[in-house]
């Protein structure tokens, strides 16, 4: 005569108990892993750009600084059909390049062109990085990956964000790229504000 066995009410709730736990210590660690490798991707994604600047400034000796983007797609070193790599895995990409305003953002100085010849220290000079608009009332740029912003000039609320486990992904006009925690920004003196969510609040008063 053939024998089943079956689980009792309390061994099924045992092994839900045990799976529970299991889950519960195995999905933080998933996705730390995928914050990180969407920070991989967003300092790969960085790279391209900076690169495509300083070829950019060896054709025509300087680069611009308000919708940088625009100059990169004219000088033909950009399609509006190929240009993730301007904006943060991190982000909603928008879906076409349009106005320019969605891409890493560029620091702004009181010239409207920068010189890579001009920059006495290009590998601590801060060009690009990871941005913000902390507008709240503009329907169209409030809280989104911004174009542009300010490091020791302008108005407050284009700022580097610190998205990356309290880090902004930073471009040097070097070429090189590393992550940056707000205090190593200021070191950097660039920006004067930057922007980390909570729980780093206090950066954004900075």
């Amino acid at each position: 005569m053939r024998k089943f066995f079956c689980f009792t009410l309390i061994e099924m709730l045992i092994v839900i108990f045990i799976i529970s736990i299991g889950a519960a210590i195995l999905f933080p660690a998933l996705n730390q892993a995928r914050k990180k490798a969407s920070a991989i991707v967003c300092t790969n994604n960085l790279k391209q750009p900076l690169t495509m600047l300083q070829m950019y400034s060896i054709d025509y000796t300087e680069i611009p600084i308000k919708y940088y983007s625009k100059s990169l797609l004219a000088a033909g070193y950009i399609n509006e059909h190929n240009y993730s790599f301007l904006i943060c895995p991190d982000w909603e990409p928008r879906k076409e390049l349009g106005d320019h305003h969605q891409m890493y953002g560029m620091r702004q100085t009181q010239e409207l062109t920068y010189s890579f010849v001009k920059i006495d220290n290009p590998s601590t000079h801060v060009l690009l990085a990871d941005s913000i608009r902390l507008d709240p009332t503009d329907t169209k740029d409030g809280m989104k990956q911004y174009f542009i912003f300010y490091g020791t000039v302008g108005q407050y609320k284009n700022r580097v964000h610190c998205r990356h486990s309290r880090k902004a992904n930073v471009g040097f006009m070097d070429g090189h790229v590393k992550p940056c925690s707000g205090e190593e920004l200021q070191k950097l003196q660039c920006p004067k504000y930057c922007y980390c969510p909570n729980p780093c609040s206090e950066h954004a008063a900075l």
